[in-house]
């Protein structure tokens, strides 16, 4: 399987995408690694998103490592895949994502 590994958050972390990625890769799986950083909170701008569609393309599916505070780049990434690439599967993971609510 192809996957396309992103980090929406402002900067590389050790929030276990590279482990993530290791294990994939261990397992026989393509792995793409993407850092969409930015030294802002900002949303991205279309011509940052529009740089995805070469990264993306041919990929299974798109993992994207969050925080809350960047939930609106995640979106973003979301967004940009199902309107370019319909039916791609997207699955967000990170610490928030996985973090259990009681």
């Amino acid at each position: 399987m192809k996957i396309t590994l992103i980090n929406a958050t402002s900067k590389l972390s050790c929030d276990g995408s590279n482990l993530i990625s290791a294990l994939l890769k261990q397992a026989g799986h393509s792995v793409k690694n993407v850092l969409l950083a930015k030294q802002r909170d900002f949303p991205y701008r279309q011509d940052e998103i529009e740089q995805l569609h070469e990264i993306v393309k041919g990929t299974d599916l798109v993992m994207i490592a969050v925080y809350t505070s960047f939930a609106h780049r995640a979106i973003q990434v979301t967004e940009f895949v199902h309107k370019k690439y319909p039916g791609m599967k997207v699955i967000w993971g990170g610490l928030t994502a996985s973090q259990r609510r009681n």
